[in-house]
C-alpha cells in the first residue's frame, strides 16, 4: 500500500459514515476486510485526483473503532497528514456533508450508462390562484432497506459452469430442488469476481418457481445489520420479524461484512434462528472461508 486517508462521508441513514481511500493492491484490501470487515462496505475501484484507486465506506464509526482502524493502517503504512483530526470528526453525529467542491471526486472505473434518456423540460403551467401545496416528504426505505430485488439477468442459464465451480453449482441446484434439507445453510466463498453474487441471485430466481418472490428475502451483511440497528433504535424490530415470518428462504450476500454490535447481536441471532429452527433455506456468500469467520460465528 502506497498511501491512505480517511474522510467524513455522512449519509442520512448513517451520520457517522466515513470513507477510506487507499492507493494499493487487492491484497491490502483483503487484509483490511479480514480485520475490519464488520465496519466496511464493499470495496470499489475508483479514479481519484490524488491517486487513490480503492474506496471503502466505513459504517457507524465510533472513536474506539477509528483508533483501532488507524492503528492497523499505521502498521501497514505510516499515517498521512491530517490523521489527527479524523477521530474528532467521528463524534460529530449529525455533521452535514462537505460542500461539493471539497468532496473527493470518486469516479467508478466501469460506470454503467443510464438506461433512460433525459426527459424534456416541461412547459410552464399557467398561473392559477390556488394555494401552494405543502412540500412532499420522502418516505424512508421499506424496512430500512433490508431487502433488495433479484436481478433476472443473474440466473442459472447465464452462469458459466466449469471445474472451478462445479461442486458449488451442484449444491445450488440441490438447494433449488429441495430447499432446507441437505445444504442448509449453503455457504459460498471465494475471492472477488468468481460469481458468488451471481449464484446467489440464480438460486433466488430458481426458488421463485416454488415460492412467491415475496417469500424469498435477498439481503446483504451490511443491509441486514443496518436494518436491525435502526429498527431496534426506533423500537420497531417487530416489523422486521413480522416480515421474515412469511419468508421461506434467506439469501445473504457478503455475510463477512455483517456488523455485529452489542445492540443488535441478540436480534441478529434471533433472525437466523427463525430460519434454522424452521428448516428454512439459508444461503450466504463470503470473501473468506468459514474458518475465517470464527468471530462472526461466535457472535
Amino acid at each position: 500500500m502506497e498511501k491512505w486517508t480517511i474522510r467524513p462521508s455522512p449519509a442520512p441513514f448513517d451520520p457517522h459514515r466515513h470513507v477510506l481511500l487507499i492507493r494499493g493492491e487487492m491484497k491490502d484490501i483483503s487484509l483490511i476486510l479480514k480485520k475490519f470487515g464488520a465496519l466496511c462496505g464493499r470495496p470499489t475501484p475508483v479514479k481519484e485526483p490524488e491517486g487513490y484507486n480503492f474506496s471503502l465506506h466505513l459504517h457507524g464509526m465510533t472513536e474506539r473503532g477509528m483508533d483501532r482502524l488507524t492503528a492497523a493502517l499505521d502498521e501497514m503504512l505510516p499515517r498521512q497528514e491530517g490523521t489527527e483530526a479524523w477521530a474528532a470528526a467521528v463524534l460529530e453525529a449529525a455533521s452535514p456533508a462537505p460542500p461539493a467542491e471539497e468532496a473527493p471526486e470518486l469516479i467508478p472505473l466501469t460506470p454503467e450508462p443510464s438506461a433512460f434518456a433525459p426527459l424534456p423540460e416541461p412547459e410552464p403551467a399557467p398561473a392559477i390562484a390556488t394555494p401552494e401545496p405543502e412540500p412532499a416528504v420522502s418516505a424512508p426505505p421499506a424496512l430500512w432497506g433490508l431487502a433488495e430485488k433479484l436481478d433476472e439477468r443473474l440466473n442459472l442459464d447465464s452462469l458459466t459452469v466449469g471445474p472451478f465451480n462445479r461442486f458449488a453449482h451442484a449444491a445450488a441446484t440441490s438447494v433449488v430442488g429441495s430447499p432446507g434439507t441437505m445444504y442448509n445453510p449453503l455457504f459460498l466463498h471465494g475471492p472477488p469476481g468468481v460469481g458468488k453474487s451471481h449464484m446467489l441471485h440464480a438460486i433466488g430466481l430458481a426458488l421463485v418457481g416454488g415460492f412467491s418472490e415475496e417469500e424469498i428475502v435477498l439481503t446483504s451483511g451490511p443491509r441486514l445489520a443496518h436494518a436491525a440497528s435502526f429498527a431496534l433504535a426506533e423500537g420497531r424490530s417487530g416489523e422486521i420479524e413480522a416480515f421474515l415470518k412469511n419468508a421461506k428462504a434467506l439469501l445473504v450476500d457478503d455475510v463477512h461484512l455483517l456488523a455485529v454490535t452489542e445492540e443488535n447481536r441478540a436480534f441478529l441471532a434471533k433472525v437466523f434462528d427463525l430460519f434454522f429452527s424452521g428448516s428454512l433455506q439459508v444461503v450466504m456468500t463470503s470473501l473468506y472461508p468459514p474458518r475465517g469467520l470464527a468471530a462472526l460465528e461466535e457472535a
